[in-house]
């Protein structure tokens, strides 16, 4: 764990009782999700590094989600701006597995998932009917009015920085957001 000028350190365990892997311990602790908290993209305070040895290989990709949606609803969406509603930044597998590991309450402050990609948000709703209500919300295009911050950005980081025109993710999302200030959390 390593923060701008200084560097702290995080022990990454397994938790047998809890049924929790390592990244629990970055993303569960409130310190590290603050550190997390960014509006300048081009400098993360934040790096976590995910290595073959790390009990997180172990662990389905839906588990991990499970966790990362509990922290964050306990330690970001309880606060302002978070609190008041947010959009998701992406509509593909890591926005949608994000939406549905997010209690009730939590999907109910959700206001849209953004994409890039037409085909996602051209007049369609994303609907997960395998989870209970709110289990949907609009898909729309960087630019629409919903398309706001406070936001949490869900991509794949190499599917977002894969981009062949517009720029990498974090470039794409900064020029979205020009201007309107608030609050984004890269989730990648």
């Amino acid at each position: 764990l390593g923060s701008r000028g200084t560097c702290a350190s995080a022990v990454l365990k397994y938790d047998a009782v809890m049924g929790n892997v390592e990244d629990i311990d970055v993303f569960g602790n409130p310190a590290a999700v603050a550190l997390a908290r960014i509006n300048d993209a081009a400098s993360p305070l934040m790096l976590y590094r995910w290595r073959a040895e790390s009990e997180s290989g172990k662990t389905s990709r839906r588990r991990l989600m499970e966790i990362k949606a509990a922290a964050i609803e306990r330690d970001v969406l309880t606060k302002a701006p978070f609190c008041n509603g947010f959009t998701i930044w992406g509509a593909g597998r890591d926005a949608r597995a994000l939406f549905a590991a997010l209690s009730p309450r939590g999907r109910g402050k959700v206001r849209a998932m953004i994409d890039i990609d037409p085909r996602k948000f051209q007049g369609r709703d994303y609907a997960n009917h395998t989870i209970e209500a709110p289990n949907s919300c609009p898909v729309v295009a960087p630019g629409d009015e919903r398309a706001k911050p406070p936001c949490l950005v869900a991509v794949a980081i190499r599917r977002g920085s894969e981009c062949a025109e517009g720029g990498s993710l974090e470039e794409r999302v900064a020029r979205a957001f020009h201007g309107k200030g608030g609050d984004v959390l890269y989730l990648c």
